[in-house]
């Protein structure tokens, strides 16, 4: 199973990467960001393929949310993170 190229959220078409050693500005490390501005999502290259996928959730609801302007906090994005990658492959709703 490989991460998509690109996902859209919202209509807006954002590419995703992997990236080993993927760090913030002050240099902790991250295991997935989406940047607003470059339409981008960044995942942490070094991780299994489930996490991959969490974290490529997780970052997918941070785009919604922000695109709904609903203020939102980090513990309620993991949840959904994690818990729609396990509804899915539990469901076998999930992409080859």
């Amino acid at each position: 199973m490989k991460l998509p190229k690109t996902v859209s959220i919202g209509g807006i078409k954002y590419s995703v990467k992997e990236i080993k050693e993927l760090r913030d500005s002050d240099n902790s490390k991250l295991d997935g960001v989406i940047n607003y501005n470059k339409l981008t999502i960044s995942i942490e290259a070094d991780m299994s393929e489930d996490m991959k996928y969490i974290i490529l959730w997780h970052e997918v609801i941070h785009g919604i949310l922000n695109q709904s302007d609903i203020p939102h906090k980090e513990n309620l994005v993991a949840t959904l993170g994690y818990g729609i990658y396990g509804f899915l492959r539990a469901n076998k709703m999930w992409w080859n």
